[in-house]
C-alpha cells in the first residue's frame, strides 16, 4: 500500500491555516473504507470489511477476533512480482543471503514461477559457507506466480548469523530484478543483505544443483523464505497474566504503559484550580501555571514557562515565536469531547512534556522546530469525519512534524502513543508516528523513540529518515492488529536508522504487555 503521507507544500503560517491544510494530508483511515454513512447500517464490499474487521481487532475492542499480525514472515507477498522474466535458459541455481533479528525456523523455501520456467524445482537452505542444511522438491506447483515447498523438518537457524536460500530451475527463464539488493530490504525480523563487492547478495551458479556464489549484480532472482520466530515462553494461564519483562522508565514502569492512571492532572486535586481562564498567553520570562483551568488555548511567548497540575482545554502552543520554552508535567491537554479546530494538543519547538495526558484533537504532538521531548505521557488524537470538518476529515497523528525547515531533536521515551482514534466504534487514525517525508518539505533529524508503546492506523509508524545521525528506535513495542497495513515502515530508510530490542505485543485495555507476540527490525 502507498504511504500515509501528510500534505504536500510548505507550512502554513498560521495555525488556522494549518488545520485546514492538514486535513488535507492523506485520505483518513475511514475513507479508505469507501463513502460511508456512519449514521446508518453498513453495508461494505469484501475488501472494506476485511479492513474493518482488522481494525476492530485492537485491544478494547472485542466485537471481531482478527488480526492482521503474521505468526511467520516471508519477504514478500504473493501479488509481488519481477519487473521481468530473463531470456537465460540455463539451468541455475538462485540464491539470496538473508539473516534474522531472532533465532527460529525456516519452514519453507518460495519462488515466484514464470510461467516458461518448466520442470521440476528444488529449494535449499545453505550455511554462509556452503553447507547444505536442507533441500526440499516443489511438488503440485501452478502455471506461474509464487510457489512454496516445506522442508520435512523445520530447520533451526540462530539469530543474526547470514543464510543463504536458493532454488534450482533446469530450464532458466527466472525472474529478476537488477539493482534490487543496492539496498538492503526488510521484513519483520527478516534482512535481505545489502549487496556489496566483497559480499554480493543476488548470487546464483549455472548447472547442477550447487552452493551459489556467482555475483549478480545485486539482482533480486525472487527466492524467498517462510520464517517462524522461536516460540516465546507464555505464563501459564490464571487469573492474573504475567506479562513478559520489558525494562522501563518512572512513574508508569513497564508492562504498565502510561495510562490514564498515571498520566494527567491528578483526579485528587478534584474541580477546584487556583485560576480559570479563557484563552491566555503568557509574556513573562519564568512564568509558573500550576493548577489552572485553560479553557482555550495557551500561547507561549515567554522562555522556561512551566505549566504542571493543570487543564487546558485548547492547544499548548509557541510555534513560530522564536526564543521561547515551556515544560508541562502532570496536566491534561485537550477537550474531553473531539475538538474540530484541526489543531494539536501540543504545537511547536524547545518543549519537554512529562506525565501529560494529550486527549481531544486532531493530533498530539505537532513539532514546529527543534527540541521536543516527551516522556512517561498517554496521548490519544481523535477523529471528525468530514460531514463535520469539511475535506475528507481527520488524518489523526500522534506525533508528526510540520518544520519549515529541518527539525532536530525528537526524543520520546515511555510513552503510550495510541493512534487508533475510534470513532463510533470504528478506529480512524492515521498514525501514531509521522516523522519525516522528503516529498512534502517536512524533515526531521537525531530522533530517538525509547521504550514506547505505538497502536493504531494505517502504517502505525511512519519513520522517513531524512538527513542526520542514524535515529535511534530501541525498546519499543507495537499492538499486533491493531494496524491496517502494517506496524512499521521507513520508506527505504533502514539503512539510516538503528533498532535493537523492538517488538510485537498483545496488550489489555489499560495497555498493560501482556505478552511478546515476536522481535520486530526495521521495515523498509
Amino acid at each position: 500500500m502507498p504511504r500515509v503521507s501528510k500534505s504536500p507544500g510548505r507550512r502554513p503560517s498560521s495555525r488556522r491555516q494549518a488545520a485546514s491544510s492538514r486535513r488535507r494530508k492523506s485520505k483518513s483511515l475511514l475513507s479508505q473504507l469507501g463513502a460511508i454513512n456512519l449514521f446508518r447500517p453498513l453495508k461494505l464490499s469484501r475488501s472494506q470489511a476485511l479492513l474493518a474487521a482488522g481494525f476492530m481487532a485492537v485491544i478494547g475492542i472485542a466485537a471481531v477476533a482478527y488480526s492482521f499480525a503474521a505468526s511467520s514472515y516471508s519477504f514478500w507477498s504473493n501479488s509481488a512480482v519481477p519487473n521481468r522474466i530473463t531470456a537465460d535458459t540455463q539451468a541455475t541455481e538462485l540464491g539470496l543471503k538473508f539473516n534474522s533479528d531472532s533465532a527460529g525456523t525456516i519452514d519453507a523455501v518460495r519462488f515466484y514461477k514464470a510461467k516458461a520456467n518448466t520442470g521440476v524445482h528444488t529449494g535449499s537452505l545453505w550455511t554462509s559457507s556452503g553447507e547444505r542444511l536442507a533441500t526440499v522438491t516443489f511438488t503440485a506447483e501452478t502455471a506461474k506466480g509464487w510457489q512454496t515447498a516445506k522442508f520435512a523438518t523445520p530447520v533451526k537457524i540462530a539469530a543474526n548469523t547470514t543464510y543463504v536460500v536458493s532454488y534450482h530451475t533446469n530450464v532458466g527463464s527466472y525472474g529478476v530484478d537488477l539493482g534490487y539488493f543496492n539496498t538492503a530490504r526488510t521484513k519483520g525480523p527478516l534482512h535481505a543483505l545489502l549487496s556489496t563487492n566483497t559480499s554480493p547478495n543476488g548470487v546464483y551458479v549455472h548447472g547442477a544443483s550447487a552452493f551459489p556464489t556467482q555475483p549478480g549484480q545485486a539482482t533480486n532472482y525472487w527466492v524467498d523464505v517462510v520464517f517462524s520466530p522461536a516460540a516465546i515462553s507464555t505464563p501459564t494461564p490464571t487469573a492474573t497474566v504475567t506479562p513478559t519483562p520489558i525494562t522501563g522508565t518512572t512513574t508508569c514502569p513497564l508492562p504498565a504503559y502510561p495510562s490514564t492512571s498515571c498520566t494527567g492532572r491528578s483526579s485528587s486535586l478534584g474541580s477546584s484550580y487556583t485560576n480559570e481562564v479563557s484563552d491566555y498567553t503568557v509574556t513573562t520570562n519564568d512564568t509558573v501555571i500550576d493548577n489552572w483551568h485553560v479553557k482555550g488555548d495557551l500561547d507561549i511567548k515567554a522562555a522556561n514557562v512551566v505549566i504542571r497540575n493543570s487543564q487546558i482545554d485548547g492547544t499548548i502552543n509557541n510555534d513560530g515565536y522564536a526564543g521561547t520554552s515551556f515544560t508541562v508535567a502532570d496536566s491534561t491537554v485537550g477537550p474531553a469531547t473531539c475538538a474540530t479546530n484541526g489543531l494539536p494538543s501540543l504545537q511547536g519547538h524547545d518543549f519537554t512534556a512529562t506525565r501529560v495526558y494529550l486527549r481531544g484533537h486532531q493530533d498530539g504532538v505537532d513539532m514546529g522546530a527543534d527540541n521536543v521531548t516527551v516522556t512517561d505521557s498517554l496521548l490519544q488524537p481523535c477523529f471528525q469525519p468530514a460531514s463535520v470538518v469539511g475535506s475528507d476529515g481527520f488524518h489523526s497523528d500522534g506525533v508528526q512534524d510540520q518544520c519549515s525547515a529541518t527539525c532536530s531533536n525528537l526524543t520520546l521515551t515511555h510513552n503510550t502513543i495510541d493512534a487508533r482514534a475510534i470513532y463510533n466504534g470504528t478506529p480512524t487514525g492515521n498514525s501514531a508516528l509521522n516523522l519525516g517525508s522528503g516529498p512534502d518539505g517536512y524533515h526531521m533529524r537525531n530522533v530517538t523513540l525509547n521504550d514506547n508503546l505505538f497502536l493504531g492506523g494505517g502504517y502505525t509508524t511512519d519513520l522517513h529518515w531524512d538527513a542526520g545521525n542514524a535515529w535511534v528506535v530501541k525498546g519499543n513495542a507495537w499492538v499486533k492488529g491493531s494496524w491496517a497495513y502494517d506496524a512499521i515502515t521507513t520508506e527505504g530508510t533502514c539503512s539510516n536508522q538503528s533498532w535493537s530490542g523492538n517488538s510485537i505485543v498483545t496488550a489489555d485495555t489499560n495497555f498493560n504487555a501482556t505478552s511478546t507476540v515476536s522481535s520486530t527490525g526495521c521495515v523498509d
